[in-house]
């Protein structure tokens, strides 16, 4: 009894330095029950240092006069909601182990009143611990969540085209869905080739210039009125172009027939750059070939280079020249025997 006497130094009515819940519930109480076999809650009210060691009954009688309408007055301290008693075998630091792996660690002793719980934040990938007496909620990001027992979470793959932006209803950056990544028209008609469409605007000056220096270069070799023919039609594609651009550029999600437009636009400005190519291969001029030849690799470089998110847009910027390039050499290179088969 000298030895409590001696812990209680201020004569608050509790031990100096336990001021933890779980000891007031579940130490204390069996330290007084060894100390004390023979007393009850009648002789324990009457120590000094009872609070530590009564029930929540024997706390709301020593609290005071009842109020003045005659109700008692509400205690001011309640016990924890919890499980019980700790089992001898949850008392292992094994045991302690177990609990805050099943996620009962804090739960046993409620929210709110000074447990550690374990909790998982959705965005990051490590657990942290949360201490839920001081804040239930962190300072940035969702509320935690306990973890259940066997719980795993699931690695969230991170794929090639999350990487790039989208362009789709309300700007949302989800994964196409559907039909979006088949082999149909329809599946080609994607939000893939919206972002073609989108970056096309940004290279349009450089274009129209790399164009105007072509049609000076092509009517040194064929004529004002063919450069001003090829050039009014090269022309002509980019404006086609540009107008089937503008929901993809603002960000809005274009219909199916403004994509087939569009699909159209990048047909026929390939197939004027390819009418170029093969007009400068039927000169005969072993100069003019390679001209033709270094146009139809920068139509191919130029498709890898831009289109390659979209496999209709790819086909086509790619494709064209290469199927021109293939058959000239094939059937109008004037090439025989081995050197027609390496060339094929």
């Amino acid at each position: 009894m000298g030895f409590f006497k001696v812990l209680d130094a201020n004569g608050d009515g509790k031990i100096d330095g336990f001021e933890n819940q779980a000891y007031e519930t579940r130490i204390a109480p069996e330290i007084t029950r060894m100390s004390f076999p023979g007393e009850g809650a009648a002789s324990a009210t009457a120590r000094p240092w009872a609070a530590i060691t009564t029930p929540a009954t024997s706390r709301a009688a020593a609290a005071g006069p009842t109020a003045a309408d005659g109700r008692a007055a509400a205690p001011a301290w309640r016990a924890p909601r919890g499980r019980g008693p700790l089992r001898p075998a949850q008392r292992t630091p094994a045991g302690a182990r177990r609990r805050r792996r099943s996620g009962l660690e804090g739960h046993s002793r409620g929210m709110g009143q000074g447990g550690r719980q374990a909790v998982r934040d959705p965005r990051r990938r490590r657990r942290r611990q949360v201490d839920p007496g001081h804040s239930a909620r962190p300072a940035h990001g969702p509320a935690p969540t306990p973890l259940r027992r066997g719980f795993v979470p699931r690695r969230q793959k991170r794929r090639f085209h999350d990487c790039w932006p989208r362009l789709t209803a309300g700007n949302s950056t989800r994964a196409p869905r559907g039909p979006a990544g088949t082999m149909t028209l329809r599946g080609l008609l994607n939000e893939q080739l919206d972002i073609v469409a989108a970056e096309s605007r940004a290279t349009l000056w450089i274009r129209l210039f790399i164009t105007f220096i072509s049609a000076v270069l092509f009517g040194f070799n064929f004529g004002p009125t063919p450069a001003v023919v090829w050039l009014a039609a090269v022309f002509a594609g980019e404006a086609w172009t540009w107008w089937v651009t503008r929901d993809a550029a603002a960000g809005r999600r274009p219909s199916t027939a403004t994509r087939l437009l569009y699909v159209g636009a990048v047909i026929a400005v390939s197939l004027t750059w390819s009418a170029a190519a093969w007009m400068y291969w039927r000169t005969g001029s072993q100069a003019l070939q390679l001209v033709c030849i270094a146009i139809s690799a920068s139509q191919m470089i130029h498709g890898q280079c831009f289109a390659f998110r979209s496999k209709l847009a790819l086909g086509i910027l790619a494709g064209i020249p290469a199927a021109l390039l293939v058959s000239l050499i094939l059937f109008d290179g004037g090439f025989h025997g081995i050197p027609l088969l390496t060339l094929g």
